[in-house]
């Protein structure tokens, strides 16, 4: 039987290397920075959320916000939930939308966005996130089936 054993060289080669950089950190020596979420932002993404988990309680999207709004209330006020960040008119939901199946064609699809325009922009829920659109890039998106584009 041959009893080999590795130098004592050989570990320290391999070990020496991984407690220096686990004492130094591999990594900037800057403290990572705070990522500032826009409240408007954050806002549409807890409706996001509620709605995705509706639609997992139900096994079905919600088809109104009253089918909704018992999923809102651990992530604020569900009516506030439901109006535009930035002039709190209610925002225009295509209910029934399945964020559980895959898009057709691939592409996300608008599934929420506010009224009116605030600036050169507007909020939507596109699949699962929030964005702020442009109206060319608004007018371009695909749309949920059951969601018009306003005229």
């Amino acid at each position: 039987m041959n009893n080999y054993r590795f130098p004592l060289r050989g570990k320290i080669v391999w070990l020496l290397p991984t407690l220096l950089c686990g004492a130094i950190g591999c990594g900037s020596s800057d403290a990572p920075a705070d990522i500032e979420i826009s409240p408007a932002k954050g806002k549409l993404r807890a409706l996001s959320t509620g709605y995705i988990n509706a639609s997992r309680k139900l096994k079905r999207p919600p088809k109104n916000a009253e089918e909704l709004k018992p999923f809102l209330k651990d992530l604020g006020d569900p009516a506030d939930l439901l109006k535009s960040p930035t002039d709190g008119s209610e925002l225009v939901i295509a209910w029934g939308t399945d964020l559980m199946k895959p898009p057709p064609g691939g592409r996300q699809l608008v599934w929420a966005y506010e009224k009116q325009m605030h600036g050169e922009k507007r909020w939507v829920i596109m699949g699962r996130y929030p964005f702020e659109l442009t109206e060319e890039q608004f007018n371009s998106s695909a749309f949920a089936p059951n969601l018009r584009k306003p005229s």
